[in-house]
């Protein structure tokens, strides 16, 4: 973080397509507020196109949560691996800050 303010942001929306598309509304704000900042968005698959042209944002990251849920049974290790490693490109960012 600089004295500005923060240089790295993430938004996190992992629900359903309606309360992803309200959040874009704070993306507005954070841009304005932050307008050099790295904006990224972390969302499930399911939403993707919702956000992917959205000229706010600098980086789309996807989290196939629905197939997560579905397969944690039958597929263990993508299930995982798919989450380790999500876990490993949000920590390698490090983001001076996350908004929920």
């Amino acid at each position: 973080m600089v004295d500005g303010g923060p240089v790295k942001i993430l938004v996190i929306k992992q629900t359903s397509l309606g309360d992803v598309l309200h959040a874009t509304a704070i993306l507005r704000s954070i841009r304005k507020a932050y307008p050099t900042a790295q904006l990224a968005f972390l969302t499930s698959t399911t939403a993707a196109d919702i956000l992917r042209y959205n000229p706010r944002i600098d980086e789309l990251l996807l989290f196939d949560r629905y197939r997560v849920k579905r397969d944690w049974w039958r597929h263990p290790a993508w299930v995982l691996r798919h989450i380790l490693e999500t876990m490993q490109v949000v920590r390698r960012e490090q983001y001076d800050l996350v908004v929920d």
